[in-house]
């Protein structure tokens, strides 16, 4: 549920800020963004300060979750409450936006008071003055339901606190001085941030924000609210099911709360979980396996290969002739770690994992190279090995780009040699499969329309075939003299 929630603070930011203030300067030439009201220190610059904070502090919850950082533990762990609050969030996220537009020119976010816009009453405003920030707060209700953690309760706290302050502090004074007895008519029958509650009343408060955290508190502890759960280790160790050979670079991902490790060289693992309820491991090439846990578990996996095919995203191959016989192109090209890594100056490194480097099927390797603009850390194995004909590599590559943002892509490759006229065909064919989440289809996105994704790894594996070529065919020239 931590990723869900960061993506849904991602669809809340772009919904209601950029693309609302992108309609707004299409239709009048200004993006309504006003900014802070008040000199620094003012109750209204206050105001503005505490309600933003809150808003920025929002997708920290996630994350804090995600990363376990501090702040991030959940006091809370039911499917029941994580899934009313996504429905919280998805409701509070569209609420606000079709009030937002309701509001037409009049949008604004701030207040600046040269300015005059018209006073909106009908449609959502009809009901509640305040619209927009009571789909905020149901919105922020959502995330802290779905990651119910002390970054989310105090992003939502000062959230609340800041827009109350800002709605009596700066936005009602304003709109009684700007509509006079219109606002204040319209204010005595209509409620502040609930319908009938909140009427007007020159200086009054509606506790509308009490009642809120009391029925917040009082759903929390309606489906189990506890003391915050210290992390328990969860330790494995994952191998072949028909040879025993360890897996490295699995992904052991701890639900419902979302704690992710990776199996090491020797298959091992060690993973920090928050009440525990299954594990699931995933691996390019081999069934996913999900079953129940308890925090301080020591297991032992084994997993089966998947006959089903990737379903790939990225699909390439490159081709080259080489004046020479097939055994000694083979020879050449299966030294992975001497000829393969000199092969292309992106190479970084590349190790077989077993003291016996003969290539052969099963065999692990990892290795690390630059790809175009971004990094690429890979483990993966040999399968399909046919000697002097052909062999296929599958692995899990981790990406990272420019900031240090990185994505898991499971990629194969076919290694082939062809006789033909002139030679034989040696040709690279490269797969990879972004993931289904959120995130790795935002990560295909900005690879295949913001990069040039295709065209780097392309040119990565040409320059791999081209060195071969050269280095192969003088090798023939010096041994046939």
């Amino acid at each position: 549920m931590p990723r869900l929630a960061l993506a849904l603070c991602f669809v809340f930011f772009v919904s209601l800020f950029v693309f609302r203030s992108v309609v707004q300067f299409r239709k009048t030439g200004s993006t309504g963004v006003k900014g802070f009201s008040g000199r620094i220190g003012s109750l209204p610059w206050l105001a503005g300060v505490t309600a933003s904070l809150g808003l920025v502090l929002a997708p920290v919850a996630p994350l804090a979750a995600i990363y376990g950082w501090p702040g991030g533990g959940l006091i809370l762990s039911n499917a029941a409450v994580h899934y009313i609050g996504a429905a919280f969030a998805v409701a509070g996220i569209g609420g606000a936006l079709l009030a937002q537009l309701s509001m037409g020119n009049s949008w604004r976010v701030g207040v600046d008071e040269s300015e005059v816009t018209d006073l909106v009453t009908s449609g959502l405003f009809a009901w509640v003055r305040n619209p927009i920030f009571t789909f905020i707060w149901t919105s922020l209700l959502g995330l802290v339901l779905l990651v119910p953690n002390g970054a989310a309760l105090l992003a939502a706290a000062l959230t609340v606190i800041g827009i109350e302050l800002q709605v009596r502090a700066v936005e009602e004074p304003y709109l009684e001085q700007t509509h006079g007895d219109t606002y204040r008519s319209y204010a005595a029958r209509v409620g502040r941030f609930l319908p009938g509650i909140g009427l007007w009343r020159r200086g009054g408060g509606s506790g509308a924000h009490a009642a809120s955290a009391l029925a917040l508190v009082a759903l929390l502890s309606a489906f189990g609210w506890t003391e915050p759960a210290s992390a328990e280790p969860i330790r494995g160790r994952v191998t072949e099911a028909a040879s025993g050979i360890p897996l490295p670079a699995v992904s052991v991902v701890v639900e419902p709360n979302g704690e992710r490790a990776e199996t090491d060289e020797n298959g091992s693992f060690e993973v920090e979980a928050h009440q525990p309820r299954s594990l699931r491991l995933e691996y390019p090439g081999w069934k996913h396996e999900t079953f129940a846990v308890q925090g301080g578990s020591e297991i032992a996996v084994a997993l089966e290969p998947d006959a089903q095919p990737m379903r790939p995203n990225f699909d390439n191959t490159e081709s080259i002739v080489i004046d020479a016989a097939p055994a000694a192109i083979w020879a050449y090209v299966t030294d992975y770690e001497t000829n393969w890594m000199n092969s292309n100056p992106e190479h970084i490194y590349v190790r077989f994992l077993a003291e016996d480097k003969t290539f052969r099927n099963g065999i692990r390797f990892v290795l690390s190279e630059h790809v175009g603009n971004g990094r690429a850390d890979q483990t993966g194995y040999l399968t399909d090995v046919v000697p002097h004909e052909t062999y296929t590599w599958v692995s899990r590559a981790v990406y990272t780009g420019y900031g240090g943002f990185s994505v898991r892509v499971d990629q194969t490759g076919t290694f082939s040699l062809e006789p033909v006229d002139g030679g034989v065909l040696v040709s690279h064919r490269i797969q990879a499969a972004f993931p289904d989440s959120f995130w790795g289809q935002v990560a295909r996105f900005v690879a295949e329309n913001l990069g040039d994704a295709a065209g780097d790894a392309a040119l990565h594996t040409r320059i791999e075939l081209e060195y071969f070529k050269e280095q192969i065919e003088r090798l023939e020239r010096a041994q046939n003299g």
